[in-house]
């Protein structure tokens, strides 16, 4: 949820796709191994589709609900209101401190860019 905030909040990236979301987070575990734990991630393949997915992210999304982050109507879409993400950057900080959650922000630019590339 801090990386999506600071998305959220230095780059008014509210919403990611479902279908992106992970593969973002697997790209951005291996370039910040230091801040994004190993996710444990599984790719499915079968005859329709391949997916991937986390149980670790599934987690961090399910605990994010509870504060503020929604699933827009579709359910294709994560939204990160930016009330919820300065709720969450807040509570992150009481709870790991102003380091590590300013340490997040860089990642943050990250998604920016890989969200839209030029």
């Amino acid at each position: 949820m801090g990386v999506l905030s600071w998305a959220s909040i230095s780059h008014d990236i509210a919403i990611i796709r479902l279908s992106d979301f992970y593969s973002l987070f697997i790209e951005l575990q291996k370039e910040f191994p230091d801040l994004i734990q190993e996710l444990g991630a599984v790719t499915q393949r079968g005859e329709l589709s391949n997916f991937t997915y986390s149980i670790r992210l599934c987690d961090a999304v399910e605990a994010s609900l509870q504060i503020g982050m929604r699933i827009t109507a579709d359910f294709q879409h994560l939204y990160t209101p930016k009330q919820a993400a300065n709720l969450s950057l807040e509570r992150l900080r009481k709870r790991v401190g102003n380091e590590f959650v300013d340490n997040l922000q860089p990642v943050a630019d990250r998604l920016a860019e890989l969200m839209n590339p030029t």
